[in-house]
């Protein structure tokens, strides 16, 4: 890491540095969690592999070293520099003693004593009125220094002086106290009447009390494990701590205030009485963070966990309540919260001197390591892995510069991973399609139709829907969007296209995986996909840009012409300035638009960047505040003045003070105001990951190039993450097999499966995800209360709510529409508002099997959440569309019948409609799910967080931990299928068992209570009225019920297999063709022919050899 890099994830504020640090010069900065213009920190940069910085406040010193620049040849025979001789203070000396000599002793009134509270003892006053506190060394008592204090608390040694190894006592009884600050020491002294030793800061105190300390002397720390407000996001947890670590380092007795953020000051003089007076704080035993259990949590609410913390009485447990705790609240970090508020929580609900500080440093560290993983996976979408780099030639450069490719270049494969606004487009697009044309054809791709106008008029292409196909041969470039590469139409020109650039390439094959958006009429998803490999294989020359370029992309282009080494053009992010602050929670929203109202209300104009029912809200409801308001989303980009600004955004963002856009608008278009100037003054984004991943927000934000201020609404979501590729396949197979049509696994499959899984895991940690990839890029970011206002966020509802009633309004009153005209209007890249309203009504009404649209059917549509409940119910009863799609690819397949073997497979012996449901029912039920979690959570049966794929770190796949409350678990599987169920009890009296059937007399003994849950008639009725309506108006098949014996479980052979491609996956950059060819076959001899067997040799073919040879 670079050297400004290292000192901002270190905390140190590196604003005020220079883009370039003169060798051999000090340089004061903001210290970690310090105010801007604090001077605590420093640096200087030795030369051009080695620096040193540290906080002259802790006496913290660290060192830097360049990577492969620290350590010097043992052949280098250069001069060493000569070692800096110790500067002479002799003056410095002098000039303290005449200012102490001539200030006059203070008294007990000087304001900053007052507001601490404490007494002057020794001190004088200055001629401008600040205290002096002497700083005498430790060894030889010699005046050494003074440190000024002036009336508000800001202090200042003496400059040039030396502080090392300085102190000041206040007499008083032994043992002495060693303490941090002068108003620490004199509050200890008050309540004690023990003598008293300022070391003035924690990295001092233990070359103070390496001299001083006698038996008895104890210290008192400083509590400085405190968060303060508005602190940078991603400081570290080492600099956190800085007062009882110094504490332990003395090999002394310690006392710290047990509030994070206190000193012995703050807490007061009975406090400092009734602490000192028991056992010190380093009394507490140490546990190690990695041995500690979980305890069971009481409750759900943060507040029952405090209460919790706060009874324990035993350190043992005391330490395992605190680890569990942090660990549940550490799934909210770093967004929501911090790792250091983490901690602070924690030890303030502790009893007093139960947990040592230094256990609940291991505790963090130990979370820390964890959320390094996490932060790891979010950086994965947007960098590529080192071992992907070290395959092909990798340069990297400051920025991206006119003319830094020339004609020679243009060959091969050429990645371009630079930031957004970085020039990738005008410097290296334009003028590589340039030339193309007139050597042959070039070809422009990005993967939305809303985006071609943009490229095609960057790049001077021809725009693929002005392009009929009698004119096709006459046309030298061409920009187009991802699916339309499949039109014949346009084949003329994409075959013979010999030059490609792809835009946004990363965005381009997550983009791949719809297979509602991902295709034309001529083609899907899949060949769209096959369609992309052949124009990548066979060009001449493929330039891809993207600011998140990721593995995917590199396996995929190696893939295309395996074997070829690329040459990758990295241009690391630059920090620009850019400042944003972020806000987390259900109020966020709320919160983040009324900051958008006062950068309005000063002047400013505003850009933002949010989801399309959120777009529709805020457009009504600041054009009810009398602004200007340009709303851009998927169902109204072709209204006229939507049609005009994404035609020339440049110049007519110019007309509104604010726009607000949906993902429509996610890449490609730039504004840049060169010729009027900065327009827009602020930008905001609210999301919450629901839809799109942190890699596709940061591309919504980043529109308006030179924006530097953002606010950021972060929205919690209830996404499930910890998705695999693994399980994504497992289920498809297991699908497949149930069908009765098994189907082996090809290069597309694998391809969609690795989207899935990853597009699931990017918006499950959204927030924290953006927050990394942001920081990556060089963003301050600071965290801010999410304190809405409340009028604001009233405001907001009373528009949501009307918003609501006109849309609902609207669909009532839409036209109906032929099956024929639904499909022009879809076929339309542009829709009208109306246009777009008279679909969804078709839409609904299709869905529904109903012809006339109203309110019952609405209620009871619920946003579209009916189709999905329709479908359970239906496959519960066994009835599937009659829709066979077994030829498909298996990333293709619906898996209806699977859906409904699996329902009658799960619901066994139990019908739902009349059966009694106990306790030991729905555990019985629930085992049957976690049998088969993969599956069913595929399709869609039981939520996805039991088709979450965890291994331990031999790569063995984790057992599933049975939920604790079956019955909840059941509500949730028939709420999916629209069914609702309630409590019910009755009473039952014991028979003997030798009873003959014949016997109709009453049971002896005391009736017992019995509970049971039955599923509601009324949720039942209306789930099967809507069911037949719409089943009526289509094709169905009856499933004829699953067998138990009849069901396709993996077997061990099956798992054993799987194991093994897992494993071949790993390594496969590390291993060659014949090797794995060679284990394949060992395996195969030794356990015989069968069908993981073969469904692993036909991977090996079809998609491991490719893999291999890239």
């Amino acid at each position: 890491m670079s050297l400004l890099g290292t000192l901002s994830a270190a905390g140190y504020g590196i604003d005020s540095l220079p883009a370039h640090l003169i060798p051999g010069k000090f340089y004061r900065l903001p210290a970690p969690g310090r105010k801007k213009d604090s001077r605590d920190g420093w640096v200087k940069l030795i030369d051009d592999t080695l620096a040193v910085y540290g906080d002259w406040s802790t006496g913290e010193q660290h060192t830097w070293r360049a990577e492969g620049g620290n350590r010097r040849p043992a052949n280098d025979n250069r001069p060493r520099r000569a070692a800096r001789p110790e500067p002479d203070r002799s003056n410095v000396v002098n000039y303290v003693r005449q200012q102490w000599e001539r200030a006059q002793p203070a008294n007990d009134n000087h304001p900053y004593l007052k507001a601490k509270g404490v007494r002057a003892y020794g001190l004088r006053t200055a001629a401008d009125g600040r205290l002096l506190v002497p700083v005498h060394h430790a060894e030889t008592g010699e005046l050494m220094s003074l440190q000024r204090i002036a009336d508000d608390g800001a202090k200042q040694f003496a400059k040039g002086g030396a502080t090392a190894g300085g102190c000041f006592l206040i007499p008083g009884s032994l043992p002495r106290i060693f303490c941090e600050g002068y108003a620490t020491a004199a509050t200890v002294h008050a309540a004690t009447g023990r003598a008293a030793v300022v070391c003035f800061n924690a990295g001092n105190l233990p070359a103070v009390v390496r001299v001083l300390a006698q038996p008895g002397d104890v210290v008192a720390a400083d509590n400085d494990n405190a968060e303060k407000p508005g602190a940078l996001f991603g400081r570290k947890l080492n600099t956190y701590g800085a007062g009882h670590k110094a504490a332990m380092a003395t090999g002394l007795p310690w006392y710290m205030p047990h509030t994070p953020g206190q000193d012995w000051n703050d807490a007061g003089t009975d406090a400092v009485a009734a602490a000192f007076a028991g056992e010190p704080t380093s009394a507490a035993p140490i546990f190690d963070a990695w041995t500690l259990h979980r305890v069971e949590l009481k409750g759900t609410t943060v507040k029952q966990w405090a209460a919790q913390l706060g009874a324990v009485t035993e350190a043992a447990e005391a330490a395992a309540t605190a680890y569990t705790v942090a660990a549940r609240l550490f799934l909210n970090a770093p967004a929501q919260l911090s790792l250091a508020q983490v901690r602070a929580f924690v030890e303030q609900a502790l009893p007093v001197g139960l947990v040592h500080p230094d256990t609940l440093d291991r505790i963090m560290q130990r979370l820390d390591s964890a959320m390094q993983y996490r932060k790891a996976a979010a950086l994965e979408a947007i960098s590529i892995p080192p071992e992907a780099l070290a395959r092909h030639r990798h340069e990297v450069c400051a920025e991206l510069t006119d003319g830094m490719l020339q004609p020679g270049d243009y060959e091969g494969v050429i990645v371009l991973w630079a930031p957004m606004g970085s020039g990738k487009t005008q410097r290296v697009g334009k003028p590589f399609v340039a030339w193309a044309k007139q050597q042959s054809t070039a070809l422009a791709v990005c993967h939305r139709v809303s985006l071609v106008e943009d490229l095609a008029k960057h790049l001077d292409c021809d725009h693929y829907g002005e392009v009929p196909a009698a004119a096709a041969f006459g046309v030298t470039a061409l920009a187009t969007c991802l699916p339309s590469i499949t039109l014949s139409a346009h084949a003329p020109i994409i075959d013979r296209a010999e030059y490609v650039f792809i835009d946004e390439i990363a965005q381009v094959l997550r983009f791949l995986e719809s297979d509602t958006h991902c295709r034309t009429a001529e083609g899907n998803n899949e060949q769209v996909y096959q369609r992309l490999r052949d124009l990548v294989s066979r060009a001449r020359c493929v330039i891809v840009a993207d600011a998140g370029v990721d593995a995917r992309t590199i396996e995929f282009l190696e893939a295309c012409r395996p074997g070829e080494r690329f040459r990758i053009i990295e241009m690391p992010p630059k920090r620009e300035g850019i400042e944003a602050r972020y806000h987390v929670g259900a109020a966020s929203y709320a919160t983040v638009v009324g900051e958008c109202l006062g950068e309005l209300a000063a002047g400013g104009r505003v850009w933002i960047s949010t989801s399309k029912r959120k777009a529709r809200s805020l457009e009504a409801f600041f054009s009810a505040q009398g602004y200007r308001v340009m709303a851009v989303h998927a169902d109204n980009k072709g209204d006229p003045s939507q049609t005009a600004f994404l035609a020339d955004p440049e110049a007519e963002s110019l007309n509104y003070d604010v726009v607000v856009h949906s993902p429509v608008i996610g890449s490609g278009l730039s504004i840049e105001h060169k010729e009027a100037g900065p327009w827009f003054t602020l930008g905001a984004l609210i999301d919450g990951g629901h839809r799109i991943t942190p890699a596709d927000a940061a591309q919504m934000m980043r529109r308006v190039r030179y924006l530097r201020r953002y606010a950021l609404a972060l929205i919690p979501n209830s996404q499930i993450g910890k998705q695999s590729p693994e399980s994504v396949i497992t289920a498809w197979q297991e699908a497949a097999a149930l069908e009765g049509k098994p189907a082996t696994v090809n290069d597309f499959a694998g391809f969609r499966a690795g989207i899935v899984a990853d597009y699931d895991n990017h918006r499950a940690d959204f927030a924290a995800g953006l927050l990394w990839q942001l920081e990556r890029n060089g963003w301050e970011l600071r965290r801010g209360a999410a304190d809405a206002d409340a009028e604001t966020a009233a405001a907001l509802t009373i528009i949501k709510e009307a918003q609501d009633a006109e849309h609902r309004a609207a669909l009532l009153a839409a036209p109906v529409i032929t099956d024929d005209q639904a499909r022009r209007i879809e076929a339309m890249p542009n829709r009208t508002s109306l246009q777009a309203i008279t679909l969804e009504a078709h839409r609904i009404r299709g869905a529904l099997g109903i012809e006339v649209l109203d309110d019952e059917a609405l209620d009871f549509w619920d946003n579209g959440a009916a189709v999905r409940r329709m479908d359970r119910f239906s496959a519960w009863r066994g009835i599937v569309p009659a829709f066979d799609d077994s030829r498909e690819n298996l990333a293709r397949r619906r898996f209806w019948k699977a859906t409904a073997k699996a329902y009658s497979e799960l619901f066994a012996g139990i019908d739902l409609a009349s059966a009694r449901i106990t306790e030991a029912d729905a555990s019985v039920i629930l085992q049957r799910v976690v049998e088969r979690r993969h599956l069913q959570a595929h399709l869609g049966i039981v939520p996805k967080t039991y088709g979450v794929w965890m291994e331990d770190k031999a790569g063995n796949l984790l057992p599933f931990k049975m939920p604790k409350n079956p019955r909840q678990e059941l509500a949730c599987i028939l709420e999916r299928m629209g069914l609702s169920w309630k409590r019910r009890e009755g009473s039952s009296t014991l028979t003997p068992p030798e009873t003959t059937l014949d016997n109709l007399a009453k049971g002896e003994g005391k009736p017992a209570r019995v509970y049971f849950y039955q599923v509601t008639a009324g949720s039942l009725e209306t789930m099967a009225t809507w069911t037949e309506r719409r089943n009526a108006a289509r094709r169905t098949v009856q499933v004829e019920a699953v067998q138990t014996a009849d069901v396709w479980h993996l077997t061990e052979d099956d798992r054993f297999w799987l194991n093994i491609r897992r494993q071949l996956n790993a390594k496969v950059h590390q291993m060659t063709l014949q090797q794995a060819e060679a284990l394949i076959l060992a395996h195969l001899n030794s356990r015989g022919s069968s069908y993981g067997a073969k469904v692993t040799a036909m991977w090996f073919k079809t998609d491991y050899a490719q893999r291999c040879a890239a």
